[in-house]
């Protein structure tokens, strides 16, 4: 039994035996006391994995004024002292009082339906991810669970109409917008930008528009964008940092993610924007530096890349690359940040079989700047009622 498991059955032993207890009330039968124990134990046992794993408490104090303790404590004791009808009740409560407030900062959300059934479906099934979700609670949860509560990046089929692509002056300036970097429209999209920057490879200007894009993949802009355009390798590289907890650890075992080393001095000696308070909360980490290479296509006119505060996950990651590496002139506004990480891993609460999943990945730049807390700033920032496109187009493109 793994050392989990053992907190989630002294935690479910001292429920049997305790119903009497501050989990349950003095008035109702047997029967509604336990429903309530159930549903604190699963609460104990989500707040206990948070606690451990999460690396962004003190950083939800700094951004949104949530004290992660203060929060944890209130949340216990209003669940106290209410009654749940199922398990859909119980999820409603946990979005609105527990998980809201956050604003999937660290990607800290509960999974809906349509989120819990494409993770089944995109990741391994021997994957730690499809080992913890794929189980008769879980299972039985989601075939009727609220949909789309709080996951806007569920899907499980390609986005239609994604890319939109423009010539606005023949032989000189091309254009092209990308909705989404989802992971379910890499083979989708893949001939449509290949064809497209084949067509405009003698132009002088590209504009890549990925405005309101609010990520997906990483290797969406990696592959489908900057290895075909570029004609020479490219090199970057950041930061990853976890708290480095038993449950965590178990999913840097896998072929889909970085392994994490352990920390011999203290990170911030060597990165001098990261931020002293996190420093010492974690124990593990890996500098990565990852190098694109040219697919081919080439293309040896100016590239410009659209941004706006809408871009968070992967598109704060393409912009930030995009920026470090000179591939493209950045124009807009400051993303919405979160591109530096991994897959958020997830969780199951044992009674009611409801999944939730956080980022125990804290990512920094090459610098230490933290990815949640400081977005990618442009190379030429708009002002308020500017017009990125028309910014371009006006006043940089001759």
């Amino acid at each position: 039994m793994k050392p989990s498991a053992y907190k989630f059955f002294f935690l479910a032993l001292f429920c049997a035996t305790a119903l009497l207890s501050s989990c349950a009330r003095s008035e109702g039968n047997l029967a509604s006391q336990y429903e309530e124990c159930i549903f604190l134990e699963d609460l104990d046992a989500m707040f206990s994995i948070i606690n451990d794993s999460f690396p962004f408490a003190n950083m939800a104090e700094r951004m949104l004024g949530i004290n992660m303790e203060n929060k944890m404590t209130q949340t216990r004791a209003y669940f106290e002292n209410r009654s749940f009808s199922d398990a859909n009740d119980f999820f409603e409560a946990l979005s609105n009082n527990f998980f809201a407030p956050f604003q999937f900062l660290g990607h800290l959300s509960l999974m809906d339906a349509p989120l819990f059934h494409a993770h089944l479906a995109v990741f391994p099934p021997e994957s730690t991810w499809v080992k913890i979700l794929d189980n008769p609670k879980s299972r039985g949860f989601y075939a009727d669970a609220p949909e789309g509560l709080f996951s806007p990046d569920a899907g499980g089929s390609p986005t239609p109409n994604n890319i939109a692509t423009n010539s606005i002056q023949y032989g000189k300036i091309a254009h092209i917008q990308i909705r989404t970097f989802s992971p379910f429209n890499l083979d989708h999209d893949r001939e449509i930008l290949f064809d497209f920057f084949a067509q405009i490879a003698e132009y002088e200007h590209l504009i890549i528009d990925i405005r309101g894009n609010p990520g997906g993949a990483s290797a969406y802009f990696v592959d489908l964008i900057m290895a075909p355009l570029i004609a020479t390798p490219i090199t970057y590289s950041f930061y990853l940092f976890s708290k480095g907890s038993l449950y965590d650890m178990q999913f840097e075992n896998e072929d889909i993610g970085p392994i994490l080393n352990p920390i011999s001095e203290n990170p911030a000696q060597r990165l001098p924007l990261l931020h002293p308070d996190d420093a010492g909360l974690f124990t593990r980490y890996a500098k990565i530096e990852n190098t694109i290479y040219p697919k081919g296509l080439g293309f040896n006119g100016k590239i410009w890349m659209l941004v706006d505060s809408f871009n968070f996950s992967a598109a704060d990651y393409a912009a930030m690359i995009a920026k470090q590496t000179g591939f493209a002139y950045i124009v807009g506004t400051s993303t919405g940040g979160g591109g530096i990480g991994t897959n958020p891993i997830v969780a199951v609460l044992l009674n009611t079989g409801i999944a939730f999943r956080f980022s125990s990945v804290y990512g920094t730049d090459n610098l230490g700047r933290a990815a949640y807390e400081f977005p990618t700033i442009p190379n030429f920032l708009i002002q308020p009622g500017e017009d990125a496109l028309e910014i371009v187009l006006s006043r940089k493109i001759a």
